[in-house]
């Protein structure tokens, strides 16, 4: 599986205009930094840790990664981490969304549910050789049919 790092703009994708709105300017006070830039990084070493509980999953060296299945989750659990700077409720959707990640997290902890690695799925698949076919020899030859 291939393996992202969440942006500010990856984040876009899942914010209502007010809140957009809201982290690029009123939730930025004098010497502050973006609340997207403190709290993402927790956020994501959660959903690695996650990953990692089961001995089923590999985790990308780069630590700032997350599997891009995860993306959705991780956006979730980032925008309601980010909700107390931002002075607006979290819409039902995105409390919901919240919810199912850290249940689908849990699950992946739990390895009822294995994070795909296609790498390794490819690197199996381009080790495994070339299939074997061989011609069948033929039962009706001049030699054996001797008498017809």
């Amino acid at each position: 599986m291939s393996w992202i790092t969440i942006t500010f703009d990856t984040l876009k994708a899942f914010l209502v205009a007010a809140q957009l709105d809201a982290i690029e300017t009123a939730a930025l006070g004098d010497g502050q930094a973006s609340p997207f830039d403190e709290v993402a990084p927790g956020v994501i070493a959660r959903v690695r840790a996650e990953v990692a509980s089961c001995a089923k999953n590999l985790l990308d060296t780069d630590a700032t990664k997350i599997p891009q299945s995860l993306k959705t989750e991780a956006c979730a659990l980032i925008i309601e981490a980010m909700q107390p700077r931002l002075l607006i409720d979290l819409t039902e959707d995105q409390r919901r969304a919240a919810d199912n990640a850290r249940s689908y997290l849990r699950r992946i902890a739990s390895c009822d549910v294995v994070v795909p690695d296609v790498e390794r799925a490819a690197d199996f698949q381009a080790t495994s050789g070339t299939p074997l076919i061989t011609k069948k020899p033929l039962r009706y030859q001049r030699e054996n049919q001797e008498g017809i």
